[in-house]
């Protein structure tokens, strides 16, 4: 099929909204084309693309199998499925995507999602030989020398890592999160408080006080010491300047877990679950806490309210439907 000039002037500002993180917007110019061209493939992947992005997997699996039925080759559409699969840790399943999208449609974000799909299912040597090939084509191309690196290290060879990520910092100087591996790898060579030290100077300077990476490896290296305090206070500092990556307010959390600070956990955790309402280790953490608490309505409340903005999440529904059963049953009890 054809797209229409009105419709392809929305898909584009659908793919400028998505790139923006403006996810409303975007569904609002695909759904506005959709009425104009129903059947139209490249519009429901658009779609299916901007469901991906906001974690409603339902969503983005129907629309990606509705493509497929008519288009059973559509690269899109097999990429939406593998991601939606990688992302629920169904690894085989994402392989077979990826590999089959790559088959009709051989572009490197494919192969690199091969790469980590092998990777993920700890066939590490079988994505190296993946990306390696890729690098015999295009030496200097930076999401395979990222991946390289990380999956190098992965395999304990963290001297050859180390070198690919300094070659990147060439490339990308301004890369946090390649300095800050480079530096993390550099450190194993010594003590972690010459280490801290040096972050420490690090993050009062200028050019890196704004720097998340910088700040989690700093947080990572205290608490690795025991200074679960100061580790939290940089784990919250880095989430501050990266607001939207759960992974920072998780680890505050953690620590101040470890610390038996529940109030502070409670509250952290609970930031870190509406990022991510995937993360078992969070949910299961935050059920020890409002156990421990005596505040399972609150969790419940929690949950419920993360269920409004994410339904079809089935976890979070069993979880509720958990802690009904477990308070219907504490106040039986207590009647």
């Amino acid at each position: 099929m054809v797209l229409s000039k009105i419709s392809r002037i929305k898909l584009e500002r659908a793919r400028e909204f998505r790139k923006k993180g403006a996810y409303r917007e975007a569904e609002e110019e695909l759904r506005e084309a959709l009425e104009e061209q129903p059947d139209e493939p490249d519009l429901k992947v658009g779609l299916a693309m901007v469901y991906l992005k906001q974690k409603r997997y339902p969503d983005a699996m129907a629309l990606a199998e509705e493509v497929l039925l008519d288009f059973p080759s559509n690269s899109q559409a097999l990429y939406v499925l593998g991601e939606i699969a990688f992302q629920e840790n169904r690894f085989d399943a994402a392989l077979g995507y990826f590999k089959k999208g790559y088959q009709v449609d051989p572009r490197p974000f494919l192969k690199l999602r091969l790469a980590k799909t092998l990777s993920k299912m700890g066939k590490n040597e079988e994505a190296l030989e993946v990306l390696e090939n890729e690098l015999l084509r295009d030496p200097r191309n930076i999401f395979y020398l990222k991946e390289k690196a990380v999956v190098l290290n992965r395999l304990g060879r963290a001297g050859e890592a180390l070198a690919i990520y300094k070659e990147l910092r060439e490339l990308r100087p301004h890369d946090p999160f390649v300095r800050k591996e480079a530096i993390r790898l550099a450190g194993l060579e010594k003590m972690t408080q010459e280490t801290i030290r040096e972050l420490e100077v690090a993050i009062n300077m200028p050019s890196y006080e704004n720097d998340p990476q910088l700040r989690a490896l700093l947080a990572q290296k205290l608490k690795e010491e025991g200074s679960l305090e100061a580790a939290a206070h940089h784990f919250l500092k880095a989430f501050e300047i990266e607001p939207f990556n759960p992974y920072f307010v998780k680890q505050a959390g953690f620590c101040y877990y470890k610390m038996n600070n529940l109030d502070e956990a409670a509250m952290a955790l609970a930031q870190a679950l509406r990022l991510d309402p995937d993360d078992f280790y969070v949910t299961r953490t935050l059920d020890k806490i409002h156990t421990m608490r005596g505040t399972l309505e609150e969790y419940l409340a929690l949950i419920e309210d993360i269920l409004s903005q994410h339904p079809g999440k089935k976890r979070l529904m069993g979880k509720a439907r958990s802690l009904r059963k477990r308070l219907e049953k504490a106040r039986a009890t207590r009647g």
